[in-house]
């Protein structure tokens, strides 16, 4: 048992050398800081943020509903679920939301896909894609929406795909003139 725990000089904390393990619950009254290098599993038991940081600047933060800020700087997510920013011009490849594919199969690539949620209704409503045509990230954008109910194995039917050459194609790849 110890009230208070000094470094030998008795001048700030001990430094613990090969780590400490606790198998009770750690209570950080003044709050918590410091480097992390590894895996962090576990409950953070907070009435207001929770906010990671590196380098000194802040890059997220959870709120105390569940809200995420992504960015920066400090950053709140003012009421929207998921808030991120950061500059963003079209034809960089840096500050941008990025969904990458693993495959490099022509057909394939990443979406965002829109469903539901709750008992039975939790299946691809609609979708945003980009498939692969070849190389480079050349490909095609794609649009789909659900036509009726199904199940889970019911894939939304694509409505509209803008080629890579700018074809446009309505239900699929039924292209005019780009």
């Amino acid at each position: 048992y110890a009230g208070v725990i000094k470094n030998k000089n008795g001048l700030g904390a001990p430094a613990f050398a090969n780590g400490l393990t606790s198998v009770g619950v750690i209570t950080a009254t003044g709050g918590f800081s410091g480097n992390v290098t590894g895996d962090v599993t576990g409950n953070v038991n907070n009435s207001s943020n929770l906010i990671l940081k590196t380098d000194n600047a802040e890059r997220v933060r959870i709120d105390s509903t569940g809200k995420v800020g992504i960015s920066t700087g400090n950053i709140d997510p003012s009421g929207n679920q998921l808030l991120i920013r950061a500059a963003s011009t079209v034809g960089t490849n840096k500050g941008h939301i990025m969904l990458t594919g693993d495959s490099s199969v022509v057909g394939e690539g990443p979406q965002i896909v829109f469903s539901e949620s709750g008992p039975g209704a939790n299946w691809a409503g609609a979708y945003i894609g980009h498939t692969r045509q070849g190389g480079g990230s050349v490909g095609d954008l794609r649009f789909g929406t659900r036509a009726a109910a199904g199940d889970a194995n019911t894939v939304p039917t694509e409505r509209l795909r803008i080629s890579n050459t700018g074809a446009i194609g309505l239900s699929g790849a039924n292209y005019g003139t780009s």
